[in-house]
């Protein structure tokens, strides 16, 4: 062979390597992006799991925690009675608070 057709060959099977590199390489990125898209997948749809269970627990602490059923347990099972007035208003003089933590104070100390 002439030196000519060896430096040919040269670039040629170069040029081959290269463009196998670039082909790995390319196969290489689309499979870790499909394994990638696959792992996001399964995350969202566990989050979106898990949402839902702590929604449903949201609504099942709304419906223990709802007035009507806190009243209902109140008046049935504990006796309490529900009043309808309002209840009195106290006055209280602020003067007369104060007097009176000065003297509780005073005690304790």
């Amino acid at each position: 062979m002439s030196e000519g057709k060896k430096s040919y060959l040269r670039i040629i099977l170069g040029l081959t390597g290269v463009v196998a590199l670039f082909l790995l390489t390319h196969v290489y990125l689309i499979l870790e992006i499909k394994s990638l898209s696959n792992f996001k997948k399964k995350k969202t749809e566990v989050h979106s799991l898990q949402k839902n269970v702590l929604n449903e627990k949201y609504v099942e602490i709304q419906k223990l925690s709802s007035e009507d059923r806190i009243i209902g347990i109140a008046e049935n099972r504990l006796g309490l009675v529900r009043t309808l007035e309002q209840p009195e208003k106290l006055v209280i003089d602020k003067e007369l608070v104060q007097k009176i933590n000065k003297i509780v104070n005073s005690k304790y100390e």
